[in-house]
């Protein structure tokens, strides 16, 4: 067995740990067998999620995820954490085999305490996408639902 699907066996694992509520928390904001992240409203062109300690994702896409149109996404994570570019992996839960790597990203800017990344992924179907993100010593997993 591979180490890239050793690894998606460990996240697989952990994520329905964390559904179940043995791991870290995941709070289900759409209805089914999709868990997504919690993702907050805060203003009518972004929405936010936290993946992990020290990062927040602005989702910046209008209306429902789509398979197949690209979904753009700001992410801010601590400065004492980040790294030069942000990385991410997407699964899909439905069958890990459905992978999509997209970045490096480079770092856009940054403020007093946080780096900011732009990016953007397109999934090629519908289903449950865990994005698990990374730069510097930052990691963190959001899970989104794809219509």
């Amino acid at each position: 067995m591979t180490l890239l699907r050793l690894a998606a066996l460990g996240l697989l694992s952990s994520l329905v740990a964390a559904a179940c509520g043995t791991g870290p928390s995941v709070t289900a904001a759409t209805p089914g067998p999709c868990a997504s992240t919690r993702v907050e409203t805060s203003t009518a062109q972004a929405r936010t999620a936290s993946p992990g300690p020290g990062i927040v994702t602005l989702l910046r896409y209008s209306g429902e995820l789509r398979a197949g149109e690209p979904a753009p996404m700001s992410w801010l994570i601590d400065d004492r954490r980040a790294g030069g570019d942000l990385r991410l992996l997407a699964m899909r839960l439905e069958n890990t085999a459905d992978l999509v790597r997209a970045g490096p990203f480079p770092s856009t800017g940054s403020s007093s305490s946080n780096v900011r990344f732009e990016s953007s992924i397109t999934f090629p179907r519908a289903g449950c996408w865990d994005i698990s993100a990374s730069s510097g010593t930052a990691r963190g997993d959001l899970v989104l639902k794809v219509a």
